[in-house]
């Protein structure tokens, strides 16, 4: 699902916000190359032993070579690291600052299956000994998916069924734990893409990529 800055904001105000003010909304992506900085992970974010040590020291601002850090912290479960791996997420995410909490989330489309149905009829036919009936299983599940696949490629947009979006969040944590948004150097020249780096309370900070409006909403003054 593409971005869908409207549709997020209609989700929030319903499902989030509450008697709470938005301040912020921008989507939120991780770094191609982005590396962990933090003890007790390696490079790609998985949990190692103490004794391993470090291969390299990154350089917070070497990604384009492919050795940036993209998250520092000293704890596995700082809120960087939490919310790094949240933008990680294979689906199109937000970035929500609110005047008493910031979150990770995404919108999901009720109405698609994660998996197409298949009849239990093509279940038991494939099951069978005989490559007749197994032929014919094979030829009902064909036909089951691409049914699916019909179905959702006829739904309209999203946005103009709000009732099927629901929001799903992938972190959230207390405003106050967020100290500031700044932004990051600008690494391609022309690319739509741009970084922001989130700095924390513990001292720990991550660098995600948004658009040019994500970087403006995301480093105003609060």
């Amino acid at each position: 699902m593409q971005w869908n800055h409207n549709l997020a904001l209609a989700l929030l105000g319903r499902d989030w916000l509450g008697n709470e003010r938005l301040k912020a909304l921008a989507c939120a992506e991780s770094l191609p190359n982005g590396r962990f900085h933090v003890k007790g992970l390696d490079n790609h974010g998985i949990p190692t032993t103490r004794s391993r040590a470090r291969a390299a020291t990154w350089s917070d601002d070497d990604i384009a070579a492919g050795r940036g850090a993209a998250v520092h912290a000293r704890q596995p479960d700082s809120p960087a690291v939490r919310l790094y791996r949240a933008v990680q997420a294979p689906e199109a995410c937000w970035l929500a600052l609110g005047t008493e909490r910031i979150a990770v989330l995404r919108i999901r489309d009720t109405a698609v299956r994660a998996e197409p149905i298949v009849s239990p009829t093509a279940q038991r036919l494939v099951r069978q000994k005989s490559v007749g009936k197994v032929l014919r299983g094979v030829g009902r599940l064909v036909r089951d998916v691409a049914t699916g696949l019909q179905e959702d490629i006829g739904r309209p947009p999203l946005h103009e069924r709000p009732e099927d979006a629901v929001l799903e969040f992938e972190f959230e944590a207390p405003r106050s734990e967020l100290l500031r948004v700044e932004r990051c150097r600008q690494l391609a020249v022309g690319s739509a893409s741009r970084q922001v780096r989130l700095h924390f309370s513990d001292g720990s900070w991550a660098r995600i990529r948004t658009d040019v409006d994500g970087v403006e909403a995301l480093t105003l003054p609060y």
